[in-house]
């Protein structure tokens, strides 16, 4: 039987989401291939109209529509949502469609400043939503995006695409009446990955409005080292992965069981945090791989001798006096330079980025899991203050003496049950092994602590017992090193220093666009104060403003200007979008703060240009 709604919505959903539209199409032909779904919508007719409603198997009903004002109830919902209190260029998360009438009131309310996304968290129940009720004019209004949950972690991924750390007062979540009644766990997961974005771009800005100046440094002077980085894709590729990849931190556990790792070279990868490796050079354990990735992480770490001759896994915005130190092997992660992305993009090469917990060992664990080394061992990760430690007393922090109890702590389960002393931070990096671990079933993560936190997902396994149980292979990890690779050929490397050393022409052009922006913004203002709104010649001004506005936010050159003025920006850009009182003031404050923006951005051009052009004029040595 022709379903004309079905139709009219896969329509006009095609207009807004080919991908979306023939997800659907496919789940008509063949359901299997998507999530189950226990809840079923259906219209029931109350004798005057049909009203939505939804059902788990074998649960209670729930009204997605209001049986008795179906024209009042979205009103109220949207008084609820504060919708006539909205700041400029808001931005809505929805969990769930419903009817549709509770996005309608919002955008009959809004202009087009609005940004919405609607997220349905299973396709083959959207699928039913849209035989029962006319979404055609919602795909086809320009202002809402929409994502259907049908892949692990999309929803949370997506959420960094469609906001950034200028939308943080202006991000609201919103799920749709009854929804979180009838999608409890995944509405539970949405609200939670909508928090973990606000905490995550919160503390972003924080360490980039701390340490921007210095990621711009260290940028420009290992910029030579990328150059001539290797490769961890021909890494995953020659490392054999039976081999038991060991993680090792600088938790206060590690002084218990460092003479476990003895004699351990060449029966498993030993991969150290930058703050393990004085520990394990004492005790004469040579790691095969080091990580670091701190922009200015204390180099009392990299002094003890045998350092500068072991591998390190790092970035490109890492402290740059460390690099200068290892002679050995360096290996790049990418650490989403826009400026070399776009390089690499264009020549489509492949330098892997990794989920990062915040801490070296959550990159080490990032590296292993996506090598898919299938026994992965974590020591001295504490994440705990054990016996009032904060790490091992032969590290750099150990020798400090620092008692935990001087320090402010939170409380967690622990590895041998009970609760332990931690603190924010570790237990960020805690969740985030709790996070990660199942993403990985091949592999399998044993906790080797012997103390410090429960880390759920792991087996809990004296390290001792871990190393007589995998470790009994050997295997010839220097001949595998010597074979890897760099990731740019030579030629490569030529086009890429190229490419490089045009960035101060480019900043220079962009410069003198800023300045005529910043003329165009004193007549903004000029027009403003006077009154005489002249619509046309405001349209155009304000278009010029706008462009310039996304070449300084989207020009990949400008990668390394953000970085050094973010401390003085971080603060100014969110002020841009603060509600006035009239149209007038938002106009005349709006063009001050772009106006302000542009004169750090022409200054900090101004102070950069000669370390830019020195760092990058010295790539030509690599190539002479």
């Amino acid at each position: 039987m022709r379903n004309e709604t079905y139709e009219k919505n896969l329509e006009a959903l095609g207009k807004c989401s080919e991908e979306i539209r023939e997800a659907v199409t496919l789940a008509q032909t063949d359901p299997g291939r998507f999530r189950a779904c226990d809840v079923h919508a259906e219209l029931f007719d109350t004798g005057e109209r049909s009203v939505l409603i939804a059902a788990k198997e074998n649960g209670p009903a729930y009204q997605l529509d209001s049986m008795y004002r179906p024209d009042l109830a979205p009103w109220v919902w949207g008084e609820q949502m504060q919708i006539d209190q909205q700041v400029y260029m808001p931005k809505y998360i929805f969990f769930g469609i419903g009817n549709g009438a509770l996005l309608r009131i919002l955008l009959e309310y809004s202009d087009d400043t609005l940004h919405v996304l609607v997220y349905e968290p299973y396709l083959l129940f959207f699928k039913e939503l849209l035989g029962l009720c006319d979404y055609s004019d919602l795909f086809l209004d320009e202002r809402v995006e929409w994502i259907v949950e049908d892949i692990p972690n999309v929803f949370e991924e997506f959420v960094y695409r469609f906001a950034d750390f200028r939308d943080l007062n202006k991000l609201y979540y919103q799920p749709y009446p009854n929804y979180r009644n009838l999608f409890q766990k995944e509405q539970q997961d949405a609200r939670w990955a909508v928090q973990m974005f606000h905490n995550s771009v919160q503390a972003t800005q924080e360490v980039l409005a701390k340490y921007g100046k210095q990621y711009f440094t260290n940028t420009l002077r290992n910029m030579a080292d990328f150059v001539k980085t290797k490769s961890l894709v021909d890494l995953y590729e020659k490392m054999p992965k039976e081999m038991p990849f060991i993680m090792v931190a600088s938790g206060p556990s590690l002084d218990k069981n460092i003479d476990e790792l003895k004699g351990l070279k060449g029966r498993a990868f030993i991969m150290a945090a930058d703050s393990a490796l004085r520990v394990l050079l004492k005790h004469d354990i040579v790691p095969d791989m080091f990580v670091s990735v701190d922009a200015q992480k204390n180099q009392k770490h990299f002094e003890y001798p045998g350092v500068a001759d072991i591998p390190i896994f790092t970035s490109g915005s890492n402290n740059y006096q460390t690099l200068l130190k290892i002679h050995a092997q360096k290996y790049f992660m990418n650490d989403m330079n826009a400026h070399v992305n776009q390089f690499l993009t264009k020549k489509g090469i492949l330098v892997p980025s990794f989920s990062s917990g915040g801490s070296v060992a959550n990159d080490g664990y990032a590296l292993a899991a996506a090598m898919g080394f299938k026994t992965i061992i974590l020591v001295g990760q504490d994440l705990a203050y054990t016996d009032n430690k904060t790490h091992s007393q032969e590290s750099v922090r150990g020798e400090w003496k620092m008692d935990a109890n001087e320090f402010i702590h939170d409380e967690a389960d622990g590895y041998y049950g009970g609760k332990v002393k931690t603190s924010h931070e570790f237990q960020l990096y805690q969740k985030w092994f709790e996070e990660e671990i199942p993403k990985y079933p091949d592999s399998h993560t044993i906790n080797a602590t012997e103390g410090g936190v429960l880390i759920r997902g792991a087996e809990n396994m004296p390290l001792a017992e871990a190393v007589a149980r995998y470790c009994t292979e050997e295997y010839d990890i220097g001949a595998v090193f010597d074979s890897i690779e760099d990731v740019f050929d030579d030629e490569t490397k030529r086009e890429l220093i190229t490419y490089l050393q045009k960035a101060p022409e480019e900043l220079l052009e962009i410069k003198r666009r800023a300045k005529n922006a910043v003329r165009d913004y004193d007549k903004i203002i000029e027009i403003a104060y006077s009154g005489k709104l002249k619509q046309g010649e405001l349209k155009r001004l304000l278009e010029r403003t706008g462009e310039v506005s996304t070449l300084m936010e989207k020009a990949p050159v400008m990668y390394y200007i953000q970085n050094e003025m973010q401390e003085i920006t971080h603060d100014q850009l969110q002020q841009v979008y603060e509600a006035k009182e009239s149209a007038r003031d938002e106009l005349i404050h709006t063009a001050k703060i772009g106006k302000e923006y542009l004169e750090v951005a022409i200054r900090t051009i101004d102070r950069c240009l000669p370390e830019i052009e020195l760092y990058m004029g010295k790539l030509s040595e690599i190539i002479a």
